[in-house]
Formats: structure tokens, C-alpha cells, sequence
């Protein structure tokens, strides 16, 4: 019933809980998403889920059936979560993430963030993508896009060169240029990523326009890519095109 030898040891893991909480609302507002801004949030999800799954079991102790019942539906949803979902369709999910980026217009640019607050070039390509995965399995019902694969992706930090390397196994290379400029895109696709000098990362909206979280702009801006741009990322060099694998 949540004691133990007189130990309450809900009321200590709500105490804990809401100063998690508050660490994690303070984390929330600083765009620098590090490995331990991560962890503080991950924490809170799980402690969260634990003080409900507690205070559940307190509520309905009289009622052991109901209870028991609870906590097997409670199994089957986890289980459903890591191992349900059908086939994601790719177009669909490739619009929700350009929905997601465009979110992002105007953002201001900061180094490491992964925010409305603050956004850098790769936390831009990746963070829109896991909020593209998270809202559009939840409206499509597909735990697939917001199980393991989600998780993982938002736990993992990758930078430009991380994902030109496909150190993690999230990106194909679909191309490889000396510069954006004069690169005909027959072979790109709407979210499609460009990787310039290992550095730089822009996400291509179709129709030669581009988005990024450019640090010579300080913002989030979409560029065309014509031939008389003098935008100094067009014309920088060599250029990987690559492509997240859920959506190849």
C-alpha cells in the first residue's frame, strides 16, 4: 500500500519526481541539449510512469481484480509499444517532417540546440524528425514511430559528420557532389539531407529551396539554390546527399 516499516516510499518518489520535473521544465528552456539534459528528461518520463503505476496500485488496492486487470492491460500497452505497428508510409511521414521543419522558420541559431529556443544545423535535421515520428505515429497509430526506434534516435547525439559516416545506422547516402550549386536534385527527395565539408547541414524542401539553421544568418532560413547564389554553403564543397532510412 506504498509503506514499508513506516517508510512511505510514494510520497519520496513524488518528492523526487516534482524536483525532476522542475530540473527538466529548466532544461526544456535552454536550447543546449546535452548527454545530461537528456538523461535528467528521460529520468522524469520514467520516475513519472512509475509514481502512476504506483499510485494506481494504491488507489485500486481494495479492488484486486480491477487492479490486476490494470496492470495486465498496463503489460500488453508496453508490450505493443516495443514490438506492434505496421509498415510506416514513407510519404506520409516525409510531409510530417517537412511540416516539422518549417515549424522551425526563423528559429534562432545556437551550437548544440535542439529547440523552438535555440537550434543548430544537424539539431534542426534530427530534432524535427523525432517530433515528425512522434506526432505522426500517435495520429496515425503507429507505436512503431514512437517505440525503441524513437527513443534511441532522440537519446543519440549525431552531428554533421555523424551522420555523413551513417555511424548509428539512420542515414543511406544517396549522392556525393562537389557543391550544391549547379547539382541537378532529380535524385532527391523532400527531407533529403546535405552534408557540406562534414559540417554543415541543410534539408532539401524540393524545388531547388533548402532550410537550415544557418549561424552566418543566426536563425533557421530557407534558400533557393540558383546558380548566381553567392550563399556561401551553395558553394562550398565536397557535398554528401544523404536520406533518413525510415524514409528510404
Amino acid at each position: 500500500m506504498g509503506k514499508s516499516g513506516g517508510f512511505d516510499y510514494l510520497r519520496v518518489l513524488a518528492v523526487v519526481f516534482i524536483v525532476l520535473l522542475g530540473s527538466s521544465i529548466g532544461v526544456y528552456l535552454l536550447p543546449d541539449m546535452k548527454a545530461a539534459s537528456r538523461l535528467v528528461l528521460a529520468s522524469t518520463f520514467i520516475l513519472g510512469l512509475v509514481c502512476l503505476v504506483l499510485i494506481l496500485n494504491r488507489i485500486l488496492y481494495k479492488w484486486k481484480n480491477i487492479r490486476y486487470t490494470g496492470l495486465i492491460l498496463l503489460l500488453l500497452c508496453v508490450i505493443w509499444t516495443i514490438f506492434g505497428g505496421g509498415a510506416v508510409k514513407t510519404d506520409d511521414l516525409r510531409d510530417a517532417y517537412i511540416e516539422q521543419l518549417l515549424a522551425y522558420r526563423n528559429t534562432p541559431f545556437a551550437w548544440g540546440g535542439e529547440t523552438k529556443r535555440g537550434v543548430d544545423c544537424s539539431g534542426l535535421a534530427r530534432t524535427a524528425f523525432w517530433q515528425a515520428m512522434l506526432k505522426h505515429g500517435v495520429r496515425t497509430n503507429n507505436p512503431r514511430l514512437f517505440g525503441p526506434y524513437l527513443w534511441r534516435f532522440w537519446w543519440l547525439d549525431m552531428s554533421a559528420k555523424a551522420m555523413k559516416d551513417n555511424e548509428y545506422g539512420y542515414t543511406v547516402t544517396i549522392d556525393k557532389a562537389d557543391r550544391i550549386v549547379g547539382y541537378n536534385p532529380t535524385k532527391l527527395k523532400k527531407g533529403d539531407l546535405a552534408i557540406v565539408v562534414n559540417m554543415h547541414v541543410l534539408i532539401y524542401l524540393g524545388d531547388n529551396r533548402w532550410i537550415e539553421a544557418c549561424p552566418d544568418d543566426n536563425k533557421v532560413v530557407i534558400k533557393s539554390s540558383t546558380v548566381d547564389t553567392d550563399h556561401p554553403w551553395f558553394n562550398a564543397g565536397p557535398v554528401t546527399f544523404l536520406r533518413w532510412s525510415m524514409l528510404n
